[in-house]
Order: structure tokens, then C-alpha cells, then sequence
């Protein structure tokens, strides 16, 4: 840790009064806003995070997935690391088989072609397939039903991880 001499809240009460003061004076806050936290330390890591981007193959989404793959890399201040937040596809919840693999394999091939940026993921609810049973067609004694396909189809080695 690096000490600074000013505590946090310091800092907090700082930001806030530069900021109310650039609002009154007109101004825009950002350039007091950086100065008022500059620490002369250098950033280390750049993370983009992206979340909830329900794959569906009707609607475009390989599409629209690699124009923000694109985006994310083409950013002056490129990321090092993306995180993806949950949701990759679309209510394989309440999905059969075919429609679940039908949109995690778009998602893996965008994935594969469209981005050379590191993806660290997590599960989110629409990524679990079967919950639904009755619409999903399934009985919960499926190969890779519920967590268990989003964990292989996101290429996780457990449903819980750190780095």
C-alpha cells in the first residue's frame, strides 16, 4: 500500500466539493475529478465487463456479439481481461436441447472467432438449462443438466472459481 497522507475520506470529501464547484461554476467535473484522485500510480489492469448479451441466433445476435467484441478491442485504452457477467444465451432455462446448444454453440463460435481479448465468466440464471422442466422437455436427469452445461459450455472448471 502506498501512503499518500490523505484518508479516504479526505479524498471523498475533496472529489465532491471539486465537483459541486465545477457543477456551479458550469464546468465539467472530470478534469478536477482526476486531479483531485490523481495518486501518480500506475492503473494495473484494464477490465471490460459485459453482461447479459442473450444469444439469439434470430435476432442477430452473433452479429451484434462480435461488434462489441470489436468495440472492446478496437477502445483506445484496450482491456487486458474480459469478465462476462451472466446471461450469455437466452432462457435455456425453459429451452430443449437443440435450442440450448443451438445458442451456446453461437456463442462459443463468436467467442472463438471474434476475440483475442481473455474471458473470465460466470453463470447467470439464463444460462441454466432445465430448470424449467415441463417447457425444456427434461427431467433433470439429463447429461449436463442445469448448471452443469453452462459450466462446460463456458469452459469453467467448477461453478466457483478464482484467478
Amino acid at each position: 500500500m502506498h501512503d499518500t497522507g490523505i484518508t479516504r475520506r479526505e479524498s471523498i470529501v475533496t472529489m465532491g466539493a471539486a465537483a459541486a464547484g465545477a457543477l456551479l461554476l458550469g464546468a465539467s467535473p472530470r478534469p478536477l475529478l482526476a486531479a483531485a484522485t490523481d495518486t501518480g500510480r500506475k492503473r494495473s489492469m484494464r477490465i471490460a465487463h459485459l453482461t447479459d448479451i442473450h444469444v439469439e441466433p434470430e435476432k442477430r445476435a452473433g452479429e451484434g456479439m462480435a461488434a462489441c467484441l470489436h468495440h472492446v478491442a478496437e477502445l483506445a485504452d484496450k482491456p487486458e481481461l474480459i469478465l462476462t457477467g451472466g446471461d450469455h444465451v437466452m432462457d435455456s432455462f425453459e429451452a430443449d436441447k437443440a435450442r440450448t446448444a443451438l445458442q451456446w454453440n453461437l456463442w462459443n463460435s463468436v467467442l472463438a472467432n471474434e476475440c483475442d481479448i481473455p474471458v473470465h465468466s460466470c453463470i447467470g440464471n439464463h444460462d441454466v438449462w432445465g430448470w424449467e422442466k415441463a417447457k425444456s422437455k427434461t427431467t433433470g436427469n439429463e447429461a449436463n443438466w442445469g448448471k452443469s452445461r453452462a459450466t462446460e459450455m463456458l469452459h469453467l472448471g467448477e461453478r466457483y472459481y478464482a484467478f
